[in-house]
């Protein structure tokens, strides 16, 4: 038997292939929305004390499923603050200077009338949507993340920028990708 959360991601994986957004993210209209984004200082990403830096949280979230690794970043401190919950109990890092080769979702999102459809929470199947964008980018090669809007900011009614790197793509980043700060 489905639990609710897997209901929820079935009903709406198969409204996804319904509406269209396989169409969408088709080959010949992905490269349009992949971008070279600069990662630089103001760059942070929230990690864990008690574990190295370059350790990945396994949980479900917006763009990796249950099991699958994730790094997520947020495009500053206040962005990072707002999209991680507890931010206080975790080590703000830096971000090595480093270019991702990136799918810029917000802007795919704008131009293809989904309007909020990947802000949305879990409970709306905000991050089934989420999960089979990055399952379907998973697939190309040289895509490193999914650049996105922070739904948290948005809720407020605020602007800011999140970077998933994909499952499994960790490997193409720098093995100094987290910079702790000094102490």
């Amino acid at each position: 038997a489905m639990n609710e959360s897997e209901k929820q991601f079935s009903l709406t994986r198969a409204a996804l292939s319904t509406c269209g957004l396989h169409k969408d993210l088709s080959n010949a209209v992905l490269a349009q929305y992949v971008i070279d984004l600069p990662i630089n200082s103001d760059w942070v990403s929230y990690r864990h004390p008690d574990y190295p830096w370059s350790s990945s949280p396994r949980q479900e979230q917006r763009f990796n499923e249950s099991g699958q690794p994730a790094y997520y970043l947020a495009s500053g401190d206040y962005c990072g603050q707002v999209e991680v919950p507890k931010h206080y109990e975790r080590v703000p890092c830096k971000i090595a200077p480093h270019t991702i080769h990136a799918f810029d979702l917000h802007r795919f999102s704008k131009d293809h009338g989904y309007g909020d459809t990947f802000v949305q929470q879990r409970a709306s199947g905000g991050w089934a949507v989420c999960q089979e964008v990055s399952l379907f980018l998973g697939r190309q090669f040289g895509i490193t993340g999914v650049l996105y809007q922070s739904a948290a900011l948005h809720e407020q009614g605020q602007f800011g920028n999140c970077l998933a790197v994909i499952p499994n793509r960790e490997q193409q980043l720098p093995d100094d990708f987290f910079r702790p700060p000094s102490a």
